[in-house]
């Protein structure tokens, strides 16, 4: 997995044969191919380290050229849930490895567990506690194309104990504020104070997709994690690494860990 500097979870592969840049993209259901060298919606074929090939994956196009500029690389796919469902991938940002399978992993000796459910479209959904307080819980949509941690809207950072009085203007970004979460569970781990930002389009997402959404997990969360999606996307492991990436945008520190204190 190269790195362009910030925690874009880029994957080289080769489409029909070509060598180029993927970017999962955990928010968009389908593959989709560039269309700014005339691509039409068809099937493709997606080889991955040379060695296992996926064929007649059904593929929409779009105009990638505002992501590619965004990440200043070349970016000519995007890896959508349902072929990384069927992958049984494991996402190692800072060990820069991005490893698909053609079987089940047994599971990590010291990974906690995610359930993953999956809204109309394919959106990929995780419900978490966002702070301390029993009615905490929140519904978060996982967009690997986001680079900040976390996005929440108003009643997000309710839940997480945090007024949007106390929230600061990030830089180079007007319309975003910026905050940090006291903690946020996930699975057996606590990971105390995640960078957050409230401004992201929350509301249209939840329009969109008539779900009911408290934010948005982006790259810049999972890339403080190994995660390994199985059982059909129904499972999220994630390891705890003891190095953290950098800053996923200005402003934004990357997330401490801890497992979480056994109660009493």
């Amino acid at each position: 997995m190269p790195s362009v500097g910030g925690p874009a979870l880029i994957v080289p592969l080769e489409l029909d044969g070509e060598p180029v840049l993927g970017l999962v993209a955990t928010g968009t259901a389908e593959v989709v191919v560039d269309a700014s060298q005339g691509r039409q919606p068809s099937w493709v074929s997606l080889r991955f380290g040379q060695r296992i090939e996926v064929e007649d994956v059904p593929a929409l196009t779009k105009d990638l050229s505002a992501i590619s500029r965004q990440l200043n690389a070349p970016i000519k796919v995007l890896l959508g849930v349902n072929l990384l469902r069927h992958l049984r991938p494991t996402i190692d940002f800072q060990g820069g490895q991005f490893v698909v399978r053609t079987f089940e992993p047994p599971p990590p000796p010291r990974a906690t567990t995610l359930r993953i459910g999956y809204i109309r479209g394919g959106g990929m959904v995780l419900r978490t506690a966002l702070g301390a307080a029993a009615d905490s819980e929140g519904s978060l949509l996982v967009d690997t194309t986001l680079l900040y941690p976390i996005a929440l809207d108003e009643r997000g950072w309710k839940k997480a104990g945090v007024a949007l009085s106390a929230l600061q203007t990030v830089p180079e970004a007007a319309s975003l504020k910026q905050g940090l979460l006291p903690h946020l569970n996930l699975g057996a781990l606590e990971v105390p104070g995640v960078p957050g930002v409230h401004g992201a389009p929350v509301e249209e997402i939840e329009k969109g997709l008539d779900v009911d959404l408290d934010g948005m997990v982006g790259s810049g969360l999972l890339a403080a994690f190994r995660a390994t999606l199985v059982d059909g996307g129904r499972v999220l492991w994630l390891e705890d690494l003891p190095m953290l990436p950098s800053s996923p945008s200005p402003g934004l520190e990357a997330p401490e860990t801890r497992p979480l204190e056994p109660p009493g």
